[in-house]
């Protein structure tokens, strides 16, 4: 083979050769530039390699100094914008400081009372959540047997029908000072009171505030359970009275209005009829049927009060639920 660069050998003339030594010299010469073609387009793949690696480093290069230019450029835009700000601000007239002044002080008033409202909501909120869970451990969900010992309301229950509505309580925990009802109230819910004491207020119908003077309390029995808005969830008549929580801690269990409807139109017919009737009589206490309200009827309007108030005496009470 030829070192590149080496002095070429003298080529041999073919003059005094034999033909078969002229034959094996072309042969040599034909294999000596085919080895010299194969070194030449080495060399020039090398140099072409070569050339696409310079180039892709100039590339990375230039795109470098192109992002570094940019984030300057962004850096000194930002420095340019803060500090603008910062003397559109100092370079405020004089006379409306006490313009910004004055609307900072109406939103403060207006702010903070909502913040404050908020807060106190979400604190109560988070309270009576965790002391919920507390009360389901402390108080177990009332028994059949202690809601029979109640009152008349579930007396002659079946068991079916009273475990079924036993199990569809829920706790509610209440702490001192908040409201269970508010009398004017939607009735919703029927409360068995299990831990804790409860005053009942009534309020005057005149009355703006809603606050009342205390009529009775309620107190929880370990042994026999205390339910109170059976009534309104009854009738569906607004709360009469309001509930006021009197102790630290005033455990009790819920019963929807829906859920209570429900059993009372599936136990039987001669248990829905005293409830019926303790609710009627309940009713003649709480409504009292009064001569004016007859005359302001279409019936009996322009009749005498003194014979509406005989006619009075004959109306009975008659509760239905809603």
């Amino acid at each position: 083979s030829v070192e590149p660069g080496s002095p070429r050998p003298k080529k041999k003339s073919f003059q005094g050769m034999i033909p078969s030594e002229q034959s094996d010299h072309q042969e040599e010469l034909l294999q000596e530039v085919g080895r010299h073609r194969r070194y030449m387009m080495e060399v020039q793949y090398q140099d072409s390699l070569r050339e696409r690696v310079e180039q892709r480093e100039a590339n990375r290069e230039v795109a470098a100094i192109q992002r570094k230019r940019q984030e300057q450029a962004q850096g000194w835009g930002l420095f340019a914008a803060m500090w603008l700000t910062v003397i559109a601000s100092v370079s405020r007239p004089l006379w409306e400081l006490p313009v910004i002044h004055k609307r900072a002080q109406m939103l403060q008033r207006i702010m903070f009372p909502i913040f404050m409202r908020k807060a106190a909501t979400r604190r109560r909120y988070v309270a009576r959540k965790f002391l919920t869970a507390l009360g389901c451990k402390r108080n177990p969900r009332p028994t059949t047997s202690q809601l029979r010992v109640a009152g008349p309301l579930f007396k002659d229950w079946p068991e079916a029908r009273l475990q079924g509505l036993a199990n569809k309580l829920y706790p509610v925990t209440f702490l001192k000072g908040e409201y269970l009802c508010h009398q004017g109230d939607p009735s919703g819910e029927l409360f068995i009171l299990v831990e804790g004491w409860a005053d009942i207020q009534i309020r005057s119908p005149k009355g703006k505030s809603r606050k009342g003077f205390i009529v009775a309390t309620i107190k929880a029995n370990p042994e026999k359970a205390c339910y109170f808005g059976e009534y309104g969830v009854f009738t569906g008549e607004p709360r009469s009275a309001s509930i006021l929580a009197a102790t630290k801690w005033v455990a009790t269990w819920a019963c929807s209005k829906e859920t209570f409807n429900y059993y009372l139109r599936v136990i039987p017919r001669t248990v829905y009829e005293p409830i019926n009737t303790a609710f009627s009589a309940n009713m003649a206490k709480i409504y009292i049927l009064r001569p004016a309200l007859l005359q302001t009827t279409i019936l009996f309007q322009g009749e005498p009060l003194e014979n509406l108030t005989e006619l009075a005496k004959y109306f009975e009470p008659c509760c239905s639920p809603r």
